[in-house]
């Protein structure tokens, strides 16, 4: 602090985003990193619109924006796509279990 009690400016820090400190290190550091969700892009799946729309997320459930129905993140033919595209768990490897006697 100075005479007047204030703190001096040079106390924060730099902040990585600023043109003046666009580095090629910060530009690798951030090129990589998965890019932000844009509010207003988002989308969810409208049954009853029969369509993707923006939505209104409450603690429970997402509405459409449009018509007031609860939307899913997929319709149900890209649900498909999506899935059938995931890898499924490649199997347990090792020895068998032994047999238990109950008795």
């Amino acid at each position: 602090m100075d005479d007047l009690g204030q703190v001096p400016a040079t106390w924060q820090p730099v902040c990585l985003d600023t043109p003046a400190n666009d580095t090629a290190r910060t530009r690798s550091l951030t090129k990589n990193l998965m890019p932000n969700s844009d509010f207003y892009d988002d989308r969810k799946y409208c049954h009853d619109c029969q369509e993707y729309v923006p939505y209104l997320m409450s603690m429970e459930h997402s509405y459409c924006a449009n018509c007031g129905s609860q939307v899913r993140l997929f319709s149900k033919e890209d649900w498909g796509t999506f899935s059938a595209s995931i890898q499924p768990k490649q199997k347990k490897t090792g020895r068998p279990r032994g047999e238990r006697n109950t008795a």
